[in-house]
C-alpha cells in the first residue's frame, strides 16, 4: 500500500519519513515533532535520513566524543550506564576519554560505586577493577 505523505513508517527494524509526493527523505535531515513520533521511543528534535531513505538513529557513543540514546544528545555532567559499560559526558557534551574524573555521590545514584576518582579508556569506558 502506497504511503501517505507527512508520515514515520516502520519497515523491517528500519524507520523512513514518506515526505510530500509521498518520497521517502534522502540525504537530508530536518525537524520532526511529537504527532510523527507517537508509539516509538523518540522525542521531537532534528533527524538524518541516509541516501537510502533510512533514519540514522544515534544511540551510544559517537567518534566525535559526543553520546546520544535514541538519537537525543545527552547532557552535561551525567554518568550514564550503556551496554554493561559506564561513561561521563563532561562539559561540552563529550565523553571524558583517557583520564580520570571524580565522581561524587550524586553521579552515582542508582549504582554499586562509591565517591571515588574512575579513569576512563581512549573509548571513554570506565575501567573498573
Amino acid at each position: 500500500v502506497k504511503q501517505k505523505s507527512y508520515q514515520l513508517v516502520e519497515f523491517e527494524g528500519n524507520y523512513y519519513f514518506v515526505n510530500n509526493g509521498n518520497k521517502i527523505a534522502k540525504d537530508t535531515k530536518f525537524y520532526i515533532g511529537e504527532k510523527f513520533l507517537e508509539g516509538t521511543d523518540f522525542v521531537p528534535g532534528v533527524f538524518f535520513f541516509d541516501a537510502e531513505g533510512k533514519m540514522v538513529i544515534k544511540h551510544g557513543p559517537q567518534e566525535d566524543g559526543t553520546f546520544y540514546l535514541n538519537n537525543v544528545q545527552q547532557r552535561c555532567w551525567q554518568l550514564i550506564e550503556f551496554e554493561g559499560d559506564y561513561y561521563f559526558v563532561n562539559d561540552g557534551h563529550k565523553i571524558a576519554k583517557d583520564t580520570s574524573v571524580y565522581l561524587s555521590d550524586k553521579f552515582l545514584v542508582g549504582t554499586d560505586l562509591t565517591a571515588d576518582r574512575y579513569y576512563f579508556d581512549a573509548d571513554g569506558k570506565m575501567v573498573l577493577n
